[in-house]
C-alpha cells in the first residue's frame, strides 16, 4: 500500500494517505507508525468497525523510510458516537484537544487542519462508540482509503454495515473503487470453484450499491 501512495504522489498536486480503522487495529500499512496504549484489549472489533474499552488510546506518527509519509496536513476522525464519548486529540505530542461530539446513530467526522506528524486519540465514557478509521491527508490531490479485511477470500465483505458504508460513500465523496481481494480460498485439494465465484459476484454486485460511485474496478 505504502507502494502506490508513493506512486500517487509522483502525480502533480497529489494528496497524502488515507489510514482506517481495520479489523485488528487502526491503520494496518507501512505508511504510518502505530501504537495502542496501555494495550490492545481494550479494542473490540465489531465487523470493521472499533468498539473501545474505557482509556483506549491509538497513536500514529509518520515513518521517513518513503518520501511525502512523514506529515499530512489534515486528519479525519470517522465514527458513530451513540451516547456520550469524550475524545481526547494529541496533536505532535504537544497541543491537546477534547471533544464532545453530539448522540447520534449517524457517521461523523471531527476534522482537524493543521501539520501533523504524529496524532494520538483516547477515548473516556466509551459506551455505545464505534470509531471506524483516521484519515491522513495532504492539502489536495489523491487521496487513498484502505478498506483492509484480511486474512478471509472476501465473504466478510457481506457482513458490512451498507448504511454505514453509504454514509461513509457521501462523507467522503469518492471517485473510484477498487475492489482487491485475494486466493485465501485456494486449496490444492480443490479442482472448481463456480460457486466461489458465483458468490464473488454477489459481493460485487454489494459493494458497488454500497459505494455508488462514477468507477468501480474488481
Amino acid at each position: 500500500m505504502s507502494d502506490l501512495f508513493l506512486s500517487l504522489h509522483r502525480c502533480p498536486n497529489s494528496g497524502l494517505l488515507s489510514c482506517t480503522i481495520t479489523p485488528t487495529g487502526i491503520s494496518i500499512t507501512s505508511a504510518t507508525r502505530q501504537r495502542f496504549q496501555p494495550n490492545t484489549k481494550k479494542f473490540l472489533c465489531l465487523r470493521h468497525g472499533l468498539c473501545s474499552g474505557r482509556g483506549a488510546t491509538t497513536r500514529l506518527e509518520g515513518v521517513t523510510f518513503r518520501k511525502h509519509l512523514n506529515q499530512a496536513d489534515a486528519a479525519r476522525l470517522i465514527f458513530i458516537n451513540r451516547n456520550n464519548t469524550r475524545i481526547n486529540v494529541v496533536v505532535n505530542d504537544s497541543v491537546s484537544r477534547i471533544f464532545t461530539p453530539e448522540s447520534s446513530d449517524h457517521i461523523q467526522q471531527i476534522v482537524i487542519k493543521a501539520p501533523i506528524h504524529s496524532i494520538k486519540v483516547t477515548l473516556t465514557h466509551t459506551q455505545g462508540f464505534t470509531g471506524y478509521g483516521i484519515v491522513l491527508e495532504g492539502r489536495g490531490g489523491v487521496s487513498v482509503d484502505n478498506y483492509s479485511i484480511r486474512g478471509n477470500s472476501g465473504m466478510a465483505l457481506f457482513e458490512t454495515n451498507s448504511f454505514v458504508n453509504q454514509q461513509i460513500n457521501r462523507m467522503r465523496g469518492y471517485d473510484l473503487v477498487v475492489l482487491q481481494y485475494g486466493l485465501n480460498v485456494m486449496t490444492a485439494e480443490v479442482l472448481s470453484y463456480n460457486s466461489y465465484a458465483k458468490t464473488l459476484a454477489h459481493i460485487i454486485r454489494y459493494t458497488q450499491q454500497c459505494f455508488r460511485v462514477p468507477a468501480f474496478w474488481s
